[in-house]
């Protein structure tokens, strides 16, 4: 069990710093809005997924406040999904520029 533990908390300083190196300052205010939003939509259908039995969190930060996993729903994949919209895409296309 203590390696599980371990790989948790490294996964969460890599997001982290991830999230240190590839958010500039200027856009923190819409990271914090695409986490915030991803969050609610991963919190809902996480809660659905793991009540219909579909997949079970053998180890979890908090096992006795719910059976999702808090470290992939609620920080690692909403900061994937923020460092992705800053970023994504570089140059925008517009329909009229074929």
């Amino acid at each position: 069990m203590n390696m599980d533990y371990t790989i948790i908390a490294i996964a969460w300083a890599v997001t982290a710093v991830l999230l240190v190196v590839f958010i500039p300052k200027d856009k923190i205010r819409e990271a914090l809005v695409v986490a915030t939003f991803v969050q609610t939509l991963t919190w809902m259908i996480g809660l659905l997924v793991v009540d219909f039995g579909l997949i079970e969190y053998p180890v979890r930060l908090l096992p006795h406040t719910c059976k999702t996993s808090i470290t992939f729903e609620f920080f690692i994949y909403p900061s994937i999904c923020a460092i992705f919209n800053i970023h994504y895409p570089k140059k925008q296309r517009t329909v009229w520029s074929v």
